[in-house]
């Protein structure tokens, strides 16, 4: 019998061809098979010209010869038969546990030294080979898992992140088997992560018809209809999960994520407590359970659940931001204690691989401007940018090129007025620390700001590997990022004074007289002969709450007891 084979690409540069081979009662006529389909592969063009074909064997079943009391000869020897340039990797060979061949085989494409053919046997039912043609693209393999059903199909699945190419490998394996549950729900997990919302919902309808009380479904599609402001239906599928298992601590986590979105602040508690109840190693519900009595100022609870994270789970860099930006609320500041803390966000971080860094030759500059890179997550209507958008106004193109890499999906009218503004915009959100300091080496940045601190999507970590020959923190958070790779903060003496320098890994460069310049609504009209005769002052403050702590106000009432006819105005918004 000729072997099915589908084939399928994931970009220019890689094609997968997947012979599928069902097993038959002989195992002399499964090696034929498997002999017919290495043949085929080595008429490849790819492999045509090549001096050496590297085959590994996996599986049981590529030791059936021996197992089955069979005579002829082992497996290397017979694959060797099929041309002299095969050579067969013995130390796969007996390597029949699956989840040790996919580590064995992923560590060979860390190494960059990935075979030409892989014969993927399970000693069950299937047997498959695979053709790699991803030599030289190692960087582009993400996952390599098998279907954890050893009693149904036998397979590599290949998965590249958010790949159109792999929705009809799923939709193949589906048609070889169409109650193949995991296919139809590592589908629906792709539809869902390529953002394919209405295609996901119908796909999820197959993934129930196969499994109604399947929780994972269930989940997915509660993070789904999150996505799309559904709160209700959101709410549905996590009360679906409970009806299932009441002990389930990711609904309880889901519905605390739920609640906090809508500032119903109780409820989102119980739930994260609960969670926590019956996952007591859950570090995202005490992270997010932190970062809500952060919002509502109980700093001293907020702390404590940072600190469980931190003992869970201290590769977990997010909690230590969250740690640092609560610590600058806190009336009990601790120096040492916040220089620790970014000493062990750094220590968090993944390791970047040095030989991957600047593998893109810098553009050779042909004018004198100063190129300026700024790197942010909150290029749209955020406070930053209102601060942004007049000083870039100020920035003169004759001597400098400004380029704005972009660390969101953010899409407003401001984000469009901010991207007429700069020279180049870059959206950086997608990728890898290791490809923005490689795109920023390819700009050729001569400096490079960071508008976050350690606020939310911030990029800190591409700054730590000094990306910029002059790296500087400007306008999102007037603490230090504690990073002595960054060469300066940009403040004011009101904002913070040089004799705060002890605070700072940064060195403080200071403008004169404010840091920042408010970009003014052009549409808004202030009658200003109202208030030519009034005698009261109005301060007023629209900042997060959560900021407004004893000191703030025994601060701004000594101020409002020395300035006659002074009043507060206090507006917050709980939506942002």
């Amino acid at each position: 019998a000729d072997p099915k084979a589908f084939s399928f690409g994931f970009n220019k540069n890689i094609q997968i061809n997947i012979f599928w081979l069902k097993k038959l009662d002989i195992a002399i006529e499964d090696r034929g098979l498997i002999k017919l389909a290495v043949k085929k592969n080595l008429l490849n063009k790819k492999n045509n010209n090549k001096n050496k074909i590297v085959i590994w064997t996996f599986g049981g079943s590529t030791t059936i010869g021996k197992s089955c009391g069979s005579e002829s000869s082992s497996w290397p020897e017979e694959l060797e038969k099929i041309d002299p340039r095969i050579k067969i990797n013995n130390s796969a060979y007996f390597a029949m546990d699956s989840d040790k061949s996919l580590y064995l085989l992923k560590n060979q494409f860390v190494k960059n030294e990935p075979p030409d053919i892989v014969v993927w046997a399970n000693k069950f039912n299937e047997i498959g080979v695979i053709y790699q043609g991803l030599r030289g693209n190692r960087d582009k393999l993400r996952h390599i898992f098998s279907s954890p059903n050893k009693n149904k199909l036998s397979f590599f699945l290949l998965k590249l992140d958010k790949t159109e190419g792999a929705i009809s490998y799923f939709q193949k394996s589906i048609y070889i088997k169409s109650d193949f549950f995991e296919a139809h729900f590592n589908l629906l997990q792709l539809l869902y992560d390529l953002k394919k919302f209405d295609e996901a919902i119908l796909q999820s309808k197959e993934c129930l018809k196969i499994n109604s009380k399947s929780i994972d479904t269930f989940l997915l599609l509660g993070n789904l209809y999150d996505k799309l402001n559904q709160e209700k239906k959101s709410e549905k599928y996590f009360r679906e999960i409970l009806k299932i298992n009441s002990k389930d601590s990711n609904a309880y986590y889901s519905l605390g994520n739920l609640c906090k979105k809508k500032a119903d602040y109780e409820k989102a508690i119980d739930n994260y407590k609960l969670a926590i109840k019956f996952n007591k190693n859950y570090f995202a519900a005490y992270n997010n359970l932190g970062t809500l009595y952060q919002e509502i100022g109980k700093f001293d609870l907020a702390v404590l659940n940072f600190k469980s994270v931190i003992k869970i789970n201290p590769k977990f860099s997010e909690v230590y931001q969250n740690y640092l930006f609560c610590l600058n609320f806190s009336k009990y500041f601790d120096l040492n204690l916040y220089f620790e803390l970014v000493q062990k966000f750094k220590q968090s971080l993944p390791k970047i691989n040095l030989d991957k860094i600047s593998q893109f030759p810098k553009i050779k500059k042909t004018d004198k401007k100063i190129r300026i890179g700024f790197v942010s997550g909150d290029y749209g209507n955020h406070p930053v940018s209102y601060y942004l958008l007049n000083t870039i106004n100020h920035i003169s193109v004759e001597k400098f090129e400004l380029i704005a890499y972009s660390n969101s999906n953010r899409m407003d009218e401001i984000t469009l007025e901010l991207k007429k503004r700069f020279n180049v915009w870059r959206k950086i959100n997608h990728l890898s620390d290791t490809e923005v300091i490689n795109l920023v080496s390819k700009d050729s940045v001569d400096i490079l700001f960071d508008l976050s601190g350690h606020t939310a999507k911030n990029r800190l970590s591409i700054f730590v590997n000094k990306a910029a020959p002059v790296q500087v923190t400007w306008l999102g958070y007037n603490a230090s990022t504690g990073l002595k790779e960054i060469d300066y903060i940009i403040v004011d003496p009101y904002v913070v004074p040089l004799s705060d320098q002890k605070y700072f890994a940064e060195k403080i460069f200071q403008l004169p007289n404010t840091f920042q310049c408010i970009s003014i609504n052009d549409d808004i009209k202030i009658d200003h002969s109202r208030y030519q005769n009034k005698r009261d002052i109005i301060f007023g403050s629209f900042n997060n709450l959560s900021k407004i702590n004893d000191n703030v106000i025994d601060v701004w009432s000594e101020i409002l007891k020395r300035i006659k006819n002074s009043k507060l105005f206090i507006y917050w918004s709980v939506t942002g």
